[in-house]
């Protein structure tokens, strides 16, 4: 196995790297990958990194990186047990950093590796500052973090932290008894390890993204769910959410042209990293890279038009497997958070492709109408690099097995 089964994350960023670290680490990358594939314990795991060592401090940054793009339950234990020890300050930024982007793609996260010292959920005595809401990127999971912060009468600030699933519900949640100081600190210190951007929205919003989550599976016995009951009603209390802003009031109307526009270009915003994780598993799109395949090297003389005609009937089938409605309805919903949060992070036109995309998945399309930019690429993109790959790798195949024939005459 080599990087081109790596999780099309860590793939990416191994391919960024400068030439002379991703040499270094890509081999032990992909050993990685192959003992969590294989389910080795992470005693192994931790053994096998030792055996590996990759040198300098700013190497090991680059695998530390590589590793946490790399979602698997084992991954907090064995990061820590691997780069925990460390006195580098660099590389303790870091490995916080990789906790939290685990912990947004839904893994869990050991309290002690994670959580400052809490105190009991009980909420302050209402101040009449306003308090604020903060929220993450969304990732291709579907979960994101969302933070509220709510200042009372003493001066003492109360954090209330989430990790928000659309189609799981509220992973986790707790309260922090903290100072304005120490508020201030920590989401600094959030920003910085987390990947993407945490950007300000207004606190009753944050609050319904909260409440629709919980929402979702009410009586599920997850922690976060756990957590949020014991402080619900205060905070509907406090934030009611039917002061809270509708996405529809939070971004621009669009006209029919720019609409048009946007949703052309909406396909290139896969490129973004805010998206890359956005994409399907190699395990799930290997059936239909056969299919594809299959077609390619089929011994039937087949004509242009014929080939053509059947890998479009492979592709619809794809499609409507991947994106059934329920599916696409949540997709939307995905894009057009991501086009609210894209506009906080200063990029408007990214924004404009996302709620163009967004809005287009609402509406009721024919079978003969062209797909939805978005929706397309997010399956053909991971799929023609794939079959490039195999293509590459059986030319490759075929140039060496030449050359032992021509070796052996």
């Amino acid at each position: 196995m080599g990087e081109d089964l790596l999780p099309r994350s860590a793939a990416r960023f191994l391919a960024s790297l400068p030439a002379e670290i991703r040499e270094v680490i890509s081999p032990v990358a992909v050993k990685v990958h192959e003992a969590l594939l294989s389910q080795a314990d992470r005693h192994h795991i931790i053994e096998l990194l030792a055996a590996n060592p990759v040198g300098e401090p700013p190497v090991e940054l680059a695998l530390l990186e590589a590793l946490a793009r790399m979602t698997h339950p084992l991954l907090p234990e064995v990061l820590q047990a691997h780069f925990g020890g460390s006195t580098n300050k660099s590389l303790k930024k870091a490995l916080r950093k990789a906790y939290h982007r685990l912990k947004t793609e839904g893994v869990k996260i050991p309290a002690e590796l994670l959580k400052p010292e809490t105190a009991p959920m009980l909420l302050p005595p209402v101040s009449p500052e306003p308090g604020r809401g903060y929220v993450s990127r969304i990732e291709g999971n579907g979960s994101r973090m969302v933070i509220l912060q709510l200042p009372w009468e003493r001066m003492t600030f109360y954090l209330f932290l989430a990790i928000c699933n659309d189609s799981e519900g509220l992973k986790d949640a707790y309260l922090l008894q903290i100072s304005k100081k120490g508020a201030k600190k920590y989401l600094e210190d959030t920003r910085r390890n987390m990947p993407g951007e945490l950007v300000e929205v207004p606190a009753s919003y944050a609050l319904k993204l909260i409440e629709n989550a919980y929402q979702l599976q009410p009586d599920a016995s997850e922690e976060g769910g756990a957590a949020y009951k014991k402080v619900r009603s205060q905070l509907l209390k406090r934030l009611p959410l039917e002061e809270a802003p509708d996405l529809t009031e939070l971004l621009p109307e669009l006209d029919v042209d720019e609409a048009a526009q946007y949703l052309k270009e909406a396909g290139e915003l896969l490129k973004e990293e805010d998206f890359w994780n956005w994409n399907f598993s190699s395990e799930e799109l290997t059936p239909w890279l056969e299919k594809i395949v299959a077609i390619d090297e089929s011994p039937l003389i087949l004509s242009p038009e014929q080939r053509i005609s059947r890998m479009a009937r492979v592709m619809e089938e794809a499609h409507q497997e991947f994106f059934p409605f329920e599916k696409t309805r949540l997709l939307s919903q995905r894009l057009l958070e991501m086009a609210y949060y894209l506009d906080h992070t200063g990029r408007p036109h990214l924004a404009r492709q996302a709620q163009a995309a967004g809005e287009d998945l609402l509406r009721e399309r024919t079978i003969l109408e062209q797909k939805n930019p978005f929706l397309a690429n997010l399956l053909m993109r991971p799929l023609k690099e794939m079959y490039d790959a195999a293509k590459e790798s059986q030319a490759q195949q075929s140039q060496e097995r030449q050359g032992l024939i021509i070796t052996d005459a």
